[in-house]
């Protein structure tokens, strides 16, 4: 089918679930006409009436909306560069602090996986006791909370 091609709808039964199935196509269903029927007159012409105004408010608040979803991706962005700087600071000054961020790999048997900043002689020591469970990690896999903190 057409990308512009508009449709029009029948909505059978006017309460909750008919306003909104009858919202949700005039919305998202490229309508050209959305029907709103019911048993009762009123209760149809009622929940027409409340799908027009739900319509109206969502154009008059589209722009809003857009400039809400364009400051979120902003926000978005700001803060993973944040997050950037704040790992990248930390990496260097484990290298000035001669420390370095090493993984153990299967804690205890256990399966789990922890990190620690520990003195690079020390980090050497281990990877070549255990090169299996224990290895160097690098600045961009640090972890937020236990290796870098912003």
């Amino acid at each position: 089918m057409g990308e512009n091609m508009a449709y029009s709808y029948l909505v059978l039964g006017a309460g909750r679930q008919g306003i909104a199935a009858a919202y949700d196509l005039a919305r998202f269903g490229q309508a050209s006409h959305v029907t709103l029927a019911d048993v009762n007159r009123e209760r149809a012409q009622a929940a027409a009436d409340r799908a027009t105004r739900n319509a109206a408010y969502d154009a008059q608040h589209a722009g809003y909306w857009a400039q809400q979803n364009n400051n979120d991706v902003q926000h978005s962005n700001w803060s993973a560069g944040q997050d950037a700087t704040a790992r990248n600071n930390q990496g260097f000054s484990n290298y000035l602090l001669d420390q370095t961020v090493v993984q153990g790999n299967d804690i205890d048997g256990s399966g789990a996986v922890g990190h620690a900043t520990v003195w690079n002689s020390t980090a050497d020591a281990l990877v070549k006791y255990d090169p299996n469970r224990f290895e160097i990690v690098d600045t961009p896999n640090y972890w937020q909370g236990t290796d870098y903190h912003q």
